[in-house]
């Protein structure tokens, strides 16, 4: 087998290097060079198939899984913000026009309008940071690079 070949030419490799006294055994080498070739005579060393299909571009289907689940993750946050917001709007017409028969002083309107630019604002960025971890921490890093006077430099 071309394996157990490669295996005998390391051992060999070994030997020669070991015979020709540039370096010299250690007790711990002999120990683990023994148990090597224990190990190999027994047969319980083989060589691997090679790697199963379903493991194959394993990182590729990841990313691709990973793109798949924001996709749906965005689409129904943004169906369930829109209800939300829709629900919101309903009852506070409901109150202003029932309630108070449209005499509403400014302060509500002015907080109703804030609560729900700070809650479109406050989702957005909170799920935006969970679909994007590696940026925000890459901008935090060049950000602290900066910050010490220390050039950031991007690696691949």
């Amino acid at each position: 087998m071309e394996f157990d070949d490669e295996i005998d030419k390391a051992a060999a490799e070994i030997e020669r290097v070991l015979d020709s006294g540039a370096v010299r055994e250690s007790p711990e080498m002999a120990r683990a060079t023994a148990e090597a070739q224990r190990v190999l005579a027994s047969g319980d060393v083989r060589q691997s198939a090679e790697m199963p299909d379903m493991f194959m571009f394993l990182p590729e289907k990841e990313r691709k899984q990973d793109r798949e689940l924001k996709l749906s993750y965005a689409t129904w946050l943004r169906w369930l913000l829109a209800a939300q917001l829709a629900i919101a709007d309903v009852v506070f017409v409901v109150y202003a026009w029932a309630g108070e028969r449209w005499n509403l002083h400014p302060a509500v309107i002015n907080i109703w309008l804030g609560a729900t630019v700070v809650q479109v604002v406050g989702v957005v960025l909170v799920v935006t940071r969970h679909l994007f971890p590696l940026r925000d921490h890459a901008i935090a890093q060049e950000q602290k690079a900066r910050e010490t006077g220390r050039i950031a430099t991007k690696t691949r």
